[in-house]
C-alpha cells in the first residue's frame, strides 16, 4: 500500500460518513468513521520525513481524534468522553505548533496580535451564545474551547516555511467544526442532520489540511 492509497481511502471513508448523516444510514457511519483517522495516519507515517521531530505527538493527536470519532457515534452518554479525547487531540497539535515558533510570544507583530484579538472575540462570542444552555458542563466547555483556540493561535505563529497556510487553514476549519457541533449539541440536541454532516466534512478536511501541511514541511 502506498501513501496515496491511504490518502484516497481516507477521502473515501469521509465521503460514505457524510452521506451517512445526510441520509440517515447509520450503517456507514458506523463502518467507516473509525477508518478515518488510522488512514490518515498511515498516510502521514509513509509521507513525512523520518527524521521529524513532532511524528509521534501527532501520531498521538490522530490516536486520540480516533478514541474521540468512536465515542462520538454512540449515544449522548459518551459525548463528555468524546470531547475529552478531542481536547487531548488539540492539546498535541498545540505542542506540535510550539515546537515550530521561532519567536518570544511577547514579540508579537500587528497580524500576530489581530489574529489572538479575532480569535478571543470570537470565543466570547460563542460561549455568550451557548452559556445558557451549557448547565453543569460551563467549566469544560470553557476549557474546551480556551484550548482549541490556543490551537488555532499557536498554528499562526509557526514559522512561515512550505505548508504553512495549509496548517493555519487546517486549524481554522477544525474550529469551525467543533463551533457547529457545539451549537448543534447544546442548542438543538443534535437534531439537525445537515449540520452533523457539515461538521464531518470541516473536520475531515481539518485534520487532512493539518497533516498535509505539516508532511511539506517535512517530506521525505
Amino acid at each position: 500500500f502506498t501513501m496515496s492509497f491511504f490518502k484516497i481511502a481516507y477521502f473515501l471513508s469521509a465521503l460514505a460518513v457524510v452521506l451517512g448523516g445526510l441520509l440517515e444510514i447509520e450503517s456507514l457511519t458506523i463502518v467507516f468513521k473509525p477508518l478515518l483517522m488510522p488512514f490518515l495516519g498511515l498516510f502521514f507515517f509513509l509521507s513525512v520525513n523520518p527524521n521529524y521531530n513532532s511524528t509521534k505527538l501527532i501520531l498521538l493527536a490522530l490516536c486520540f481524534a480516533f478514541f474521540g470519532d468512536v465515542a462520538l457515534m454512540f449515544s449522548s452518554d459518551y459525548f463528555i468522553l468524546g470531547i475529552l479525547f478531542f481536547l487531548i487531540t488539540h492539546v498535541f497539535y498545540a505542542l506540535v505548533f510550539m515546537k515550530e515558533i521561532d519567536q518570544k510570544l511577547i514579540d508579537l507583530n500587528p497580524s500576530q496580535i489581530f489574529v489572538v484579538l479575532l480569535f478571543l472575540v470570537l470565543y466570547v462570542l460563542l460561549m455568550m451564545f451557548l452559556w445558557t444552555s451549557l448547565n453543569d458542563l460551563k467549566v469544560p466547555v470553557c476549557i474546551y474551547g480556551l484550548v482549541l483556540i490556543l490551537m488555532g493561535v499557536l498554528s499562526y505563529f509557526r514559522k512561515q516555511k512550505k505548508g504553512y497556510y495549509t496548517v493555519f487553514f487546517g486549524a481554522c476549519l477544525f474550529i469551525v467544526s467543533d463551533s457547529i457541533l457545539a451549537i448543534n449539541h447544546f442548542l438543538y440536541e443534535s437534531s439537525i442532520l445537515w449540520a452533523q454532516a457539515l461538521v464531518i466534512l470541516f473536520y475531515v478536511l481539518a485534520q487532512y489540511l493539518i497533516v498535509c501541511g505539516l508532511v511539506k514541511n517535512n517530506d521525505r
